[in-house]
């Protein structure tokens, strides 16, 4: 049957209208993709149940478990690579602390900083590190006065008087038998810094006014990431090379235990505890994040939804 001109301009429209659906559809595939993260290095707990993921390439996101979603809140760090992300209250509201690098620090002018963002993404302080220091793993003191920082290129740990704009890193310690550190942990019952070796497998210790440092924990694959369960008075360790999660008594000097194996956790980068006790894990490849019960079960597991587009700055 021959179709008359009406019927075949309908047609035609109703095709034209279904290409360009789906060709909209591709765009917002295309612009979801290339904001959503997929080399996860750095997770932090926030006080009301959220989120904070920090993507090597893409950025800092802010995901919400409830209904697994996640916004841009900083959408790229320009010529610098973010190495760790924690998050803290202060009297201004809970702020993120992230370490940043720049992309050439292959010379020995190249400066890291320590940079903290509000919950709006907007930035509101920075501070140096000296020339040739690349720093990797954060912590801060309860007071917010005081900042712990790792140095990816050497053994050793700095502090930073964050009360003051214009202060510099100074150094805490240098262990002696370290190669390079990564991840911090603060174990303020103990007054001392646990720090991650993933060289060589290990995790030391530092006390907080500088005076020793120690090997505590060895032999443990590749500790990437660490994290403090201060109720449980325990050690949290994301063993990247095993694709497990570790657990140690901070109260003893037991080698750590596994305190979870879970199928679709391939590289585990990043780790921190909730409030409500629960261990959350991030994986590197997939940027799948996994709740982890107290004793070490799943609860869940998915990989958030990006919401919105990243925003210019």
């Amino acid at each position: 049957m021959k179709l008359s001109p009406a019927p075949r301009l309908h047609r035609r429209r109703l095709l034209v209208a279904v290409a360009l659906a789906l060709l909209a559809a591709l765009r917002v595939a295309v612009s979801l993709a290339a904001t959503a993260p997929a080399n996860v290095i750095g997770l932090a707990a926030l006080s009301d149940g959220r989120l904070a993921l920090l993507d090597r390439e893409r950025g800092l996101f802010l995901a919400d478990p409830r209904d697994q979603t996640m916004r841009t809140l900083v959408p790229s760090f320009g010529l610098h690579s973010p190495m760790d992300v924690i998050s803290r209250r202060t009297p201004t509201g809970e702020q993120l602390f992230v370490t940043v690098h720049l992309r050439s620090s292959s010379t020995t002018s190249a400066r890291g900083r320590l940079q903290r963002y509000g919950l709006d993404g907007k930035l509101g302080a920075e501070w140096l590190a000296n020339a040739g220091e690349e720093l990797s793993g954060v912590q801060v003191s309860a007071d917010g006065r005081t900042a712990y920082l790792a140095n990816a290129r050497q053994p050793v740990v700095h502090r930073l008087d964050i009360s003051r704009s214009r202060s510099l890193p100074a150094r805490l310690a240098l262990v002696r038998d370290g190669e390079a550190f990564g991840a911090l942990a603060l174990d303020a019952k103990r007054q001392r810094l646990l720090v991650a070796d993933a060289y060589q497998g290990a995790v030391y210790q530092v006390r907080l006014d500088g005076t020793r440092s120690s090997l505590l924990f060895a032999d443990l694959g590749e500790p990437y990431a660490l994290a403090v369960d201060a109720a449980g008075d325990r050690l949290l360790i994301a063993d990247a090379d095993d694709a497990r999660v570790l657990v140690a008594d901070l109260a003893s000097t037991a080698k750590p235990r596994v305190f979870a194996t879970v199928k679709g956790l391939e590289r585990p980068h990043a780790l921190a505890v909730a409030a409500d006790g629960s261990v959350w894990v991030a994986d590197h490849r997939t940027a799948t994040l996994f709740q982890l019960s107290r004793t070490g079960s799943l609860l869940r597991s998915f990989r958030p939804k990006v919401v919105q587009p990243a925003a210019r700055r």
